[in-house]
């Protein structure tokens, strides 16, 4: 958690760190408990970016023995997650510092990021958007870069809320 820290412009706290080779089987497994972070600050919103009572970093029980771990699999259970863009633009989910002299580019490509019960807010003031889904058990995979990202997903994906230029399309 600390290594994590030295990455992040808020803190994340974590209650408990465990390691398996059984829990997740076929993964190796890392299960961080009682996970949480502001995000940044945006003046007249006290939510949290992230609140999560297990993220479960997967990878293959081979790479224990290697220098470099190729992440397999990330599995978020029972959260919340509130994404928001102020008024002026500024975001809560920007929270990662830049990395000074390291010109390297940032790659990650997951082959699955599980969301069990998992709520999930995006809240756009300039774009006059508010939306709010519900994650049952959803899959999704994806590559995300320093300028891009493709994500994909399948699974049950349950609408609270619509809210597009004042016009709630789902209640």
């Amino acid at each position: 958690v600390k290594q994590i820290n030295n990455y992040l412009t808020v803190p994340v706290s974590v209650k408990t760190i465990d390691f398996s080779l059984l829990r997740k089987f076929p993964y190796a497994t890392v299960e961080l408990s009682d996970v949480s972070t502001k995000g940044s600050k945006i003046t007249g919103y006290a939510d949290p970016l992230l609140e999560a009572k297990h993220i479960y970093f997967q990878f293959s029980w081979f790479d224990v023995f290697k220098e470099n771990i190729r992440l397999k699999r990330i599995s978020i259970e029972e959260a919340v997650c509130v994404l928001i863009v102020d008024k002026n633009g500024k975001n809560n989910y920007s929270i990662f510092k830049e990395q000074k002299g390291d010109n390297r580019a940032f790659n990650l490509e997951l082959e699955e990021i599980v969301l069990k019960n998992t709520g999930i807010r995006y809240l756009n003031q300039p774009g006059a958007k508010d939306y709010s889904f519900r994650a049952e058990d959803m899959n999704l995979k994806g590559l995300f870069s320093n300028d891009n990202y493709t994500l994909s997903g399948e699974g049950a994906l349950f609408v609270e809320r619509f809210l597009l230029d004042e016009v709630n399309y789902i209640n």
